[in-house]
């Protein structure tokens, strides 16, 4: 494996995905797990927060996020998860380590081959690609590389091997259909690889003031 340091966030307040290329240490170590809280309000953004620090540690090169949905809704966990995605990109713009947003759909079209929904064969009739269809297209194509548990890990991991594809470290074979999905993300010129570098400094954004009791 390259000394490329990836890692990937499917954001989420109750079970957020994540995956790597290298581990703490920044040695070479595809991994996924799903982070979860049991806390409430700003403890869990601060718990969710604490653990992206950790897996962050290697200081990758890049990490990739999973975009928000265009139209997220207006309700309070909408705004909740808004208000994550913004404190993520903070801590990270806060120590120095660039990030890459990546829409849904794009996610979902280069797991499956397809976006929002396919043609039917049989019916001729457009079939919705719903996100157990991304976790079984990994199952099926990274299964001898890395387990993945659920739908979350699945569209982070999905996320990683997007990235890897564009900068030269392809995880699998992929058809043409799916490699066309590397000319619709914005992607940074990354220097190279991030080996060497300090650990992330801290695990919440240094803008934000800590309770004093």
């Amino acid at each position: 494996m390259s000394d490329l340091r990836l890692a990937a966030l499917d954001l989420s307040l109750t079970a957020t995905g994540a995956a790597w290329t290298h581990d703490w240490w920044g040695n070479p170590q595809l991994g996924v797990r799903t982070i979860k809280t049991s806390h409430e309000g700003h403890q869990r953004l601060a718990s969710i927060l604490t653990e992206i620090a950790a897996i962050c540690r290697n200081r990758p090169a890049l990490v990739l996020i999973e975009a928000l949905p265009m139209v997220s809704g207006t309700g309070k966990t909408a705004l909740l998860l808004a208000e994550l995605h913004g404190l993520v990109k903070q801590m990270l713009w806060g120590n120095n380590i660039p990030y890459v947003l990546v829409q849904p759909t794009h996610i979902k079209q280069f797991a499956t081959g397809w976006g929002a929904a396919h043609k039917d064969r049989a019916t001729g009739e457009k079939v919705p690609v719903g996100k157990d269809a991304v976790l079984l297209a990994v199952e099926r194509t990274y299964g001898d590389l890395i387990t993945v548990r659920n739908n979350d890990e699945a569209d982070a991991f999905t996320l990683l091997a997007l990235a890897a594809l564009r900068y030269g470290q392809q995880l699998a074979p992929v058809t043409v259909r799916q490699a066309a999905v590397t000319s619709k993300v914005d992607w940074p010129q990354l220097p190279g690889p991030a080996a060497g570098a300090a650990a992330l400094d801290s695990p919440t954004p240094a803008a934000i003031a800590q309770p004093t009791h």
